[in-house]
């Protein structure tokens, strides 16, 4: 099992409508059961889906809105049109995120495995510490809602600090660390400092897209969140 729906992270909050229907675009929509309602909407997309409202019309007997949602896995818009009296009937609801769901929230059988990558090289030995030290905080702070996490910096970080001779590289962890993420149901990166430079990170992306497993983002928190302590992104936008 996938985690094809990478908002099943995502504790999301049913708010009311806007006031003025003019207001819609912009606005967050979550639909529980699209297959349910348009059978033929190959290319919606996924039960559940949160997605963003680009515009309402009027097509000649009814209002439609159009909305817009990112694959996790492929990372290609998807474009969709959907009745805008799903919302009076309760087939719609307007949503806004307030944090990590627990993970009973997620779609399957079975429990859902989240891969945690992150940036670890650098020169700096305290610098590499650190980053250790936030993966691991991440960690924990997905386990204590019930997700299972693999941490591959967390195991990889204290191997290495057990001996000089003893490689810190990516290219010493790889075999495992792909095998790792072959086993998981989705890949989230923590956006740390020198992500984006990090030859680890893409070659994790990199295989996770050609195995279709969904991506996700966990940033630091803002100044204005409170004591918590990370946030997932939703509908991240990716660098490759």
């Amino acid at each position: 099992m996938r985690l094809c729906n990478p908002d099943c992270l995502i504790d999301w909050r049913a708010v009311e409508p806007p006031k003025f229907k003019k207001d819609y675009e912009g606005k967050l929509l979550r639909v529980p059961n699209f297959t349910r309602y348009r059978p033929d909407g190959a290319d919606l997309p996924p039960d559940g889906a949160v997605v963003r409202i680009e515009r309402r019309y009027n097509n000649g007997s009814q209002f439609e809105m159009q909305v817009s949602w990112r694959c996790p896995a492929c990372d290609h818009p998807h474009t969709g049109y959907v009745p805008e009296a799903w919302i009076a009937e309760d087939k719609a609801q307007f949503v806004e995120p307030i944090g990590l769901a627990d993970a009973t929230c997620a779609i399957g059988d079975h429990p859902s495995v989240l891969y945690l990558a992150t940036s670890y090289s650098h020169p700096d030995a305290a610098k590499r510490a650190a980053r250790a030290n936030l993966a691991s905080q991440c960690a924990a702070w997905l386990m204590r809602k019930g997700w299972c996490v693999i941490s591959p910096l967390s195991m990889g970080h204290a191997i290495a600090a057990e001996g000089a001779a003893l490689p810190s590289d990516f290219a010493a962890y790889k075999e495992v660390c792909l095998r790792m993420l072959e086993a998981s149901d989705a890949l989230v990166v923590l956006l740390l400092e020198g992500v984006r430079e990090s030859v680890g990170v893409a070659a994790e992306i990199d295989h996770a897209r050609k195995l279709g497993i969904p991506l996700n983002q966990i940033k630091l928190p803002g100044t204005d969140t409170g004591d918590t302590q990370f946030e997932l992104v939703h509908n991240p936008r990716w660098w490759r």
